[in-house]
């Protein structure tokens, strides 16, 4: 698998930018609970493209059961993701 990383923090047009490279699944890392509206507008839009979505960071891992009942949410990775993450793709 090839692989890109993207800062997406405030940026308008990540949307645009991730239809350029038409990922398989969409890593969004949430450290900060002020900016988990952000990462699921992010995941909403993700999905609606059928991208895999997952979700990890401190928010998503102390709060996954909340996390998950968003339906464009398809993964939670809890704890440090490196690892986790690797084994996913």
């Amino acid at each position: 698998h090839q692989g890109s990383i993207f800062r997406y923090f405030l940026k308008i047009n990540y949307l645009f930018e991730l239809l350029l490279v038409s990922p398989d699944i969409v890593g969004i890392s949430c450290c900060f609970t002020i900016c988990i509206n952000f990462a699921l507008k992010i995941a909403e839009e993700s999905k609606k493209q059928g991208y895999l979505t997952v979700l990890g960071g401190w928010h998503p891992s102390f709060d996954y059961s909340e996390v998950l009942k968003h339906p464009f949410v398809d993964v939670i990775v809890r704890g440090e993701g490196e690892v986790t993450f690797r084994e996913l793709i």
